[in-house]
C-alpha cells in the first residue's frame, strides 16, 4: 500500500475483511510511524487513518503506533547526511524522539499477538529512552 494511490483504501479493507470473514483471531497492523486519530486534510495520512479505524472495527486488531524508526538514520537517503552532524528530520532543535528499531517494533507485533487485552487499541511505541 501507498497510502493515498487510487483505491488502497479499499484494498486494505477488504484484505481487512477477508481476514475478518476467514476467522483470524488477531489482525495486528503498524502505522508505521506517528498518526492523528482523526483525517487531517492530507490523502496518504487520511488514507492509513481511514484503515485504522476499519481495522479496529474488525473487533480483532491491534495496531501499533511507533515513533520514528532509528534505522531510516542509515538509510540512503540520510546517511550521509547524519555523517555530515545533520538530523534530516523537521524537529525542533530540544525536541526529545523516542526513536525505535526493527526489533522494537517487531517485539510489540510478537507481544501484540500473545495478549487479548491489546486487541481493539492503538498501542503508541517509543524506543527505551
Amino acid at each position: 500500500l501507498q497510502f493515498g494511490a487510487p483505491g488502497d483504501v479499499d484494498r486494505a479493507r477488504a484484505a481487512l475483511d477477508a481476514l475478518d470473514a476467514a476467522g483470524v483471531r488477531r489482525i495486528v497492523f503498524s502505522t508505521s510511524g506517528p498518526l492523528p486519530d482523526a483525517p487531517v486534510g492530507v490523502p496518504p495520512i487520511d488514507a492509513k487513518v481511514a484503515v485504522v479505524a476499519h481495522a479496529l472495527g474488525t473487533g480483532r486488531a491491534t495496531v501499533l503506533v511507533p515513533t520514528t524508526y532509528m534505522e531510516n538514520l542509515a538509510a540512503p537517503w540520510s546517511a550521509a547526511r547524519v555523517l555530515a552532524g545533520e538530523l534530516p528530520y523537521p524537529v525542533p532543535a530540544e525536541a526529545r524522539i523516542a526513536w525505535v528499531t526493527n526489533d522494537d517494533v517487531a517485539r510489540a507485533v510478537e507481544a501484540a499477538f500473545a495478549r487479548d487485552a491489546a486487541i481493539g487499541r492503538r498501542v503508541p511505541l517509543g524506543g527505551p529512552e
